[in-house]
């Protein structure tokens, strides 16, 4: 959707919500290849979506939920990664993402501060939540694994999620780790889920 967006292959990803991971599940992991200070970034949640929006630092991203197999595995794709200021055109295509009615944009450019005070106030629908993450990244029969502590809003999660352009490869590890019988809880849904707002499947 924008021509700005980096070269990115859609990626089967399979993730669940805990407050904490269990022993059991850590003790597979091994030693992290990667370990990332704590960010933070901006999740913009709306129930009537099911996509991901999403600011880190002065980058605006959407990721595009296109398709869920007979397995509940999810494909996402990354339709839009713009710098701030990002243009008005940008920002409504945030509005069709939600299913929202396009608000009144008098910019033509927008600064992050400027989307977050002006435009997002328009619709009571949207909830931004502040995060501070602090991840590790596993390797698993060469499968990216990724390990997460979030603090949003001051409330404590953690997020484990596979993810591969090759499902097959992404339910091998699952398999793995014995975590099948788990239910796959996307980003934005897990973030839904802790702040009491309906998620949307």
């Amino acid at each position: 959707m924008s021509s700005a967006a980096p070269v990115y292959m859609p990626r089967w990803e399979w993730r669940t919500f805990a407050p904490r991971a269990d022993a059991r599940l850590k003790g597979h992991l091994g030693t992290p290849v990667l370990s990332k200070a704590s960010a933070h970034e901006t999740s913009i949640l709306c129930a009537r979506s099911k996509h991901d929006v999403l600011i880190r630092g002065e980058v605006l991203r959407l990721k595009w939920r296109k398709q869920v197999s007979p397995s509940g595995l999810e494909l996402w794709d990354l339709v839009l990664s713009e710098a701030f200021p990002c243009s008005s055109e940008v920002l409504l295509r945030l509005f069709d993402a939600w299913v929202l009615p396009a608000p009144a944009l008098d910019r033509n450019t927008y600064s992050k501060t400027q989307f977050l005070g002006e435009v997002l106030p328009q619709h009571l629908e949207l909830k931004p939540i502040e995060i501070e993450t602090r991840s590790e990244t596993f390797l698993l029969d060469g499968i990216t694994c990724e390990l997460t502590q979030l603090t949003a809003n001051h409330v404590e999660l953690e997020s484990f999620c596979i993810e591969h352009e090759d499902p097959a490869l992404v339910l091998q590890v699952l398999h793995h780790l014995g975590l099948q019988g788990r239910r796959n809880t996307s980003y934005p849904q897990g973030l839904k889920a802790a702040f009491n707002l309906p998620p949307q499947h």
